[in-house]
């Protein structure tokens, strides 16, 4: 979970600044919709196949896909993103001098309440679903997806 929170914040931090270098502006707007619309398949259907593949062949077949998978998508992007120089470099004296901006408290707690509303609903949703309409363990994952 560490390594995905880490990896999940890095994503999120650079998606838009590494769009706004790799196509013209006119483009921006096409750009940013295609790397959401990825973030948005990937959290609906991430979970629900990751829980759908644990219940059929066990939780470490569960993790074994998502290491296939995340070092196949590492491999895409070694090979298409071309290496960027910095453009500017920019010098804080400490990690929270960015925090002291009201736009950045703001933006930190969207992304907050957003990403923990989301993923923590996967695991109260699946409780209620196991209790209340008793389902087949099995079965719960494609209610996800549906």
């Amino acid at each position: 979970r560490v390594v995905l929170g880490i990896s999940l914040g890095g994503f999120w931090s650079i998606s838009a600044a590494l769009a706004m270098r790799l196509v013209p502006s006119h483009l921006m707007p096409r750009a940013m919709s295609i790397i959401l619309t990825g973030v948005s398949v990937a959290s609906v259907c991430a979970a629900p196949i990751g829980a759908y593949v644990g219940d059929i062949w066990g939780w470490r077949a569960s993790f074994k896909v998502a290491a296939i998978v995340s070092a196949v998508a590492l491999l895409v992007q070694l090979v298409t993103i071309p290496p960027l120089p910095p453009i500017e470099v920019r010098r804080f004296r400490s990690p929270l001098d960015v925090a002291k901006n009201p736009a950045m408290k703001v933006a930190v707690l969207v992304v907050l309440l957003v990403a923990s509303g989301h993923f923590a609903s996967f695991a109260y949703i699946r409780a209620f679903l196991e209790s209340v309409p008793p389902l087949d363990k099995k079965s719960i994952p494609l209610v996800f997806l549906a």
